[in-house]
């Protein structure tokens, strides 16, 4: 799933039918793909796979969670190295040897609620983001696939009747 070379032609993909109802961001939204690549691309960018399914609301809130967290373990940082300057200590024994410093419990709630928000927010994003497109990606399918119809139909003859119809979109 790694694209580690370039190719110049994919021998696995051949082109769609596609139905003439069918707008482009039906189209487009049909052809993005989950891929072990945009695993590696949510680490660093929040809410991608949202975006990829066009959930657009939750994907922005994402991307906010993401950077409060961020935001949170910033100011921790920075509280412990403004600590560490006024104790002429390092960083990492204020915050992991120095029991009698001044780190406050609200220090251990931000940092933790950072983490888990940068953790969830990935999790949350991965696994809820994929599914929402596989189900949008099916809603699409079946709105332009194989459709068999039985509609009352008024013909030359003022009677009316039954017409099977049957379409078909690949």
């Amino acid at each position: 799933d790694f694209d580690t070379y370039l190719k110049k032609k994919n021998e696995n993909y051949t082109m769609p039918k596609i139905s003439p109802q069918m707008s482009f961001q039906d189209f487009h939204l049909l052809s993005q793909n989950f891929r072990m690549q945009d695993m590696m691309s949510g680490i660093l960018v929040p809410g991608l796979v949202h975006f990829k399914a066009q959930d657009y609301p939750l994907a922005w809130s994402l991307v906010g969670i993401r950077s409060a967290s961020y935001t949170g373990l910033l100011y921790e940082y920075l509280r412990y190295q403004q600590l560490a300057i006024n104790a002429d200590t390092s960083f990492f024994r204020t915050l992991f040897i120095d029991q009698n410093s001044t780190i406050r419990r609200s220090d251990a709630v931000i940092t933790t609620l950072s983490i888990v928000g940068i953790v969830g927010t990935y999790l949350f994003d991965m696994i809820h983001g994929s599914f929402i497109l596989h189900k949008r990606q099916e809603a699409i399918r079946y709105k332009y696939s194989f459709k068999a119809s039985l509609a009352s139909v008024y013909n030359k003859d003022n009677i009316y009747g039954l017409n099977f119809g049957v379409n078909l979109y690949f």
